[in-house]
């Protein structure tokens, strides 16, 4: 049996910070890669089906390997796991002034809900051209 839990990353102090709440529990680490806050976090979850969770229904059957994470990244963490994308050109995409997207990815300023929407439509965006780019 499969479980889809998530993961909230933020970046801080040089470092990821990944956090899954669940109705059962609270996990939290950090790592220096996004790989390694998972690895972490599965580690966590599995220590606590042995323990704390072996008796609950719904999570009999509930294994660490089947666990799927589905992650969620404030924007510093996001331009920091995806370098390869430009700031720059992901603001403009969304329609914002790049200066303003900096301050954010620095954590000088924070989006609204509406600003945050736009960049994340601004990346999908993005990706489904990638998707349809044929290279000869």
């Amino acid at each position: 049996m499969s479980k889809a839990l998530t993961v909230i990353l933020e970046r801080d102090d040089g470092e990821f910070w990944g956090r899954i709440e669940a109705p059962d529990f609270l996990h939290v680490t950090q790592g220096a890669t996004v790989a390694i806050v998972t690895k972490n976090l599965r580690d966590l979850v599995a220590d606590s089906l042995e323990h704390e969770l072996k008796d609950k229904p719904e999570w009999q059957g509930v294994t660490a390997d089947t666990i799927q994470f589905d992650y969620v990244y404030d924007l510093q963490s996001f331009f920091e796991r995806f370098k390869e994308l430009k700031m720059t050109a992901i603001a403009e995409r969304a329609g914002l002034n790049k200066n303003l997207l900096h301050q954010y990815v620095a954590g000088h300023k924070h989006p609204s809900e509406q600003q945050a929407k736009k960049i994340e439509n601004a990346v999908h965006a993005l990706a489904e051209e990638l998707r349809k780019v044929i290279l000869a």
